[in-house]
């Protein structure tokens, strides 16, 4: 079994025939990979939730978020 911590980002797709899913990997703000869900498909796969969340837009740890994933402050200022 393989485990991985990350701070969840929306899940990224394309087509050319055949779907593909690929879910971004974050440490906070750092881009530190990408896994492709694919072969995945039909297995049983578990999330586990840290009790951390962070601002996708300035990474400090926040207790509820806005839009898709900012802090009420990045929020109020983001275009």
């Amino acid at each position: 079994m393989t485990s991985i911590t990350t701070n969840l980002r929306k899940m990224r797709t394309s087509l050319d025939g055949v779907a593909h899913y690929l879910l971004p990997l974050y440490d906070v703000l750092e881009h530190t990979g990408t896994c492709f869900l694919n072969p995945l498909m039909g297995k049983t796969v578990a999330l586990r939730f840290a009790h951390a969340i962070h601002c996708v837009e300035s990474g400090k740890p926040i207790t509820k978020t806005f839009g898709e994933g900012l802090s009420y402050e990045a929020w109020l200022t983001s275009p």
